[in-house]
């Protein structure tokens, strides 16, 4: 009996696409897609930096004759992470990190001086704490390292920068500016109110999985055909089954955002108006996903197993899980081909920059209604009534 019901089991099993699918091909894809990513950060090498770490990019210019300058640029070319270069005017430093040509500029004054005329070290200043830090830290480092060499020159840099009084001998150096254009972030920035978009984002798209089991319990318990059987078009049938959904859908994201204000004061530092013409694009694309997963799975597996695919692994891609900031070049790019890359990037602009509006989001939020509109259609040419 244990053999033949182990046959069973297994023969059944192996006839399954969809656990076939979730059990092997789906763990293999997250480690396949995590490895990509961490493999971005690269390995450590003898000096203890990332050996094949993509660099971070910063436009520098100083007054020709400006040697202090100069010899601070050198030392920042020195720190490893960074790649130096040299901007035409301090104008053009400041637009190029505007648009986004460069991750930061540093400006040197004629009279630069720590503490009395330090450097402006322009970059977007609404970019999360450990993105900052990843320019910043080399800067005071270079910096730090630039001023033992110059006043103590047997004394190794390395050294001097090993107590805790590390980081008030290296501040001084440069004050961070944001460059015109770029709005500014809210004061007091936490890592809570930056982590709020990836969550919402994950779990509004698990709505689509409720919306694929709607329809295959409808089925399943025979109230289906009678909704078919009522007058009116089928298309009327549809709209009737997705509306609730997309209001449980807005409510969700209402009650986190509510949570988040009055329990951990959470500020949105834009319109909240964007904020919900972001929620509305969201959840419909949600919505038009789960209608997409119930158009292809027949049974209760093959629902499970697709939903987790589509919702994981778009989550894993747009940076839900993983900041895109820290992906590959290519990765970053891909995280545009799902909605959540672009819901996030629309949910932070509102919460983190300060009198953003939605003329700021509009085009994230096309993009977002156009993921929505392309899995309608695709769900519309290939959903059965009669099933």
């Amino acid at each position: 009996m244990i053999r033949a019901t182990f046959i069973k089991e297994l023969q059944l099993f192996l006839r399954d696409r969809a656990g076939l699918i979730t059990t092997f091909l789906m763990p293999a894809a997250f480690i396949a897609g995590f490895g990509l990513m961490f493999k971005g950060a690269g390995s450590p090498g003898p000096g203890g930096e990332a050996e094949d770490a993509e660099p971070i990019v910063i436009a520098v210019w100083h007054e020709p004759d400006h040697e202090e300058a100069k010899q601070a640029v050198a030392w920042i070319r020195r720190s490893g992470p960074l790649q130096v270069i040299q901007g035409t005017s301090a104008e053009s430093v400041r637009a190029g990190v505007t648009e986004k040509k460069w991750r930061a500029g540093l400006i040197f004054p004629p009279d630069f001086k720590k503490d009395e005329s330090p450097a402006e070290l322009t970059m977007d200043l609404a970019v999360q704490s450990y993105e900052r830090m990843m320019v910043e830290g080399p800067l005071k480092g270079a910096f730090l390292a630039h001023e033992t060499a110059r006043l103590f020159p047997r004394v190794s840099p390395k050294a001097l920068t090993s107590d805790n009084s590390w980081e008030s001998r290296s501040s001084g150096y440069f004050t961070p500016k944001s460059p015109p254009g770029v709005k500014r972030a809210v004061d007091n920035l936490d890592s809570f109110q930056v982590s709020v978009p990836g969550n919402t984002v994950l779990f509004c798209f698990f709505l689509s999985l409720g919306v694929a089991m709607s329809f295959y319990e409808e089925r399943k318990r025979g109230t289906w055909r009678r909704l078919l059987a009522a007058p009116g078009p089928r298309v009327m049938l549809l709209i009737g089954k997705l509306l609730p959904f997309a209001f449980i859908g807005c409510l969700q994201v209402a009650v986190l955002f509510a949570f988040g204000h009055l329990v951990f004061g959470m500020r949105i530092g834009g319109s909240v108006l964007a904020l919900g013409v972001i929620t509305v694009c969201v959840v419909y694309a949600a919505t038009s996903l789960g209608l997409l997963i119930a158009a292809f799975g027949g049974t209760e597996k093959q629902i499970s197993g697709y939903s987790l695919i589509l919702i994981l692994g778009m989550a894993l891609l747009g940076g839900c899980m993983f900041p895109r900031m820290f992906m590959p070049q290519g990765l970053q790019a891909v995280g545009n081909c799902v909605p959540h890359g672009w819901a996030l990037d629309a949910y932070y602009t509102v919460l983190v920059r300060t009198g953003s509006t939605l003329a700021d989001v509009a085009l994230p939020c096309l993009a977002i209604a156009g993921f929505g509109m392309l899995f309608m259609i695709v769900a519309s040419l290939v959903f059965r009534f009669e099933r």
